[in-house]
């Protein structure tokens, strides 16, 4: 399967700077959206903010949310694990008590 490049113009402290990635514009574009969303957010939550910290702010910010998701991914997986487990045994225990 070949790769895609994709692209987006991201502005800040007035410049334009050009991102390309591996993958799929409308990803990129979505990541890109997340972004200046959350930029903007802390940009308008407090007036006068360095860009520079309310990029780190951001960035951090959505770190954050990707590592609440890994846990709560986590926990889904073991709980799923577990159930998988109790429903072998309970299908084993049928069979080996089952006189067919």
């Amino acid at each position: 399967m070949a790769s895609t490049q994709a692209e987006v113009t991201v502005r800040m402290g007035g410049q334009d700077h050009v991102i390309r990635a591996e993958g799929e514009q409308a990803q990129l574009d979505a990541c890109l959206k997340e972004f200046t969303d959350r930029l903007e957010t802390f940009k308008s939550q407090s007036p006068g903010i360095a860009e520079r910290r309310a990029v780190i702010l951001a960035v951090l910010a959505i770190a954050d949310d990707l590592l609440a998701a890994r846990r709560e991914q986590q926990v889904r997986e073991e709980k799923l694990r577990r159930w998988a487990e109790s429903l072998r045994a309970r299908i084993e225990s049928t069979l080996d008590t089952d006189p067919a």
